[in-house]
């Protein structure tokens, strides 16, 4: 992946590799910012803007689970993280509110973790 971009804007792989590195730890500091569970007030906003989309009261979010697309990690647990389609995955959950603002994303189980262990596993049940 690095290489096929370095070749399209003319860098080498490796510098492609920093600069992805670089950006997804911007990225990553920021999140608090952006990426907020609600809570109190903000939590009953959440559920009146829901209801009146669909009309189902006490909704906070509609969460869902995709596969990313990874490098494939190095050492012998690499497989875990190849998936069916035999690439290799993350599996990423993320609840979204009625304003399509991310409130939740956890991004680090393997390819295979059925989504409901994720949920299960989340901070907010």
């Amino acid at each position: 992946m690095f290489l096929t971009d370095g070749d399209l804007i003319g860098i080498h792989k490796s510098t492609v590799s920093r600069i992805v590195h670089r950006v997804a730890s911007a990225i990553a500091a920021k999140r608090r910012d952006f990426v907020t569970f609600p809570e109190n007030a903000a939590l009953n906003n959440v559920k009146q803007d829901s209801c009146k989309i669909a009309g189902f009261p006490g909704v906070i979010g509609c969460r869902d689970c995709t596969h990313i697309c990874i490098i494939r990690p190095s050492g012998p647990a690499a497989e875990i993280y190849r998936n069916r389609k035999e690439y290799f995955s993350i599996n990423v959950q993320a609840v979204c509110n009625a304003n399509l603002r991310i409130s939740s994303l956890i991004a680090r189980w393997p390819r295979s973790t059925h989504d409901a262990r994720i949920f299960d596993n989340s901070l907010y049940l």
